[in-house]
């Protein structure tokens, strides 16, 4: 805990940890959970950094979640009970590229 003179802001230097931030994907019905996937950062194999940067790449693309829908789809096609079942995403910016629409159109 810091402490200072009264009127001055107590200021404390504070050690933080750095971890790796893990992505998750996941489907789930009333039935069950229907796919899941987990991504893990990968470490960036560059020789020289015009910046700084922790070296790890942690973001999901619309390539990465493209795949996932396509993989959860054919899930979905294989039970007959998730027959007449609906995909339910909301507007995250990863979920309105028109390849993900296309992708759910043909199934």
């Amino acid at each position: 805990m810091a402490w200072s003179k009264k009127g001055a802001p107590a200021i404390a230097t504070v050690p933080t940890t750095k971890a790796n931030a893990t992505s998750t994907l996941g489907a789930i019905s009333a039935n069950g959970l229907i796919n899941v996937s987990l991504r893990v950062p990968k470490r960036i194999k560059k020789r020289k950094l015009g910046r700084a940067t922790d070296g790890y790449s942690t973001v999901i693309v619309t390539g990465h979640y493209l795949s996932f829908v396509k993989v959860t789809l054919d899930e979905m096609d294989k039970c007959p009970e998730m027959k007449e079942h609906y995909l339910v995403m909301d507007n995250a910016p990863i979920h309105n590229s028109a390849d993900i629409v296309l992708v759910s159109c043909q199934n």
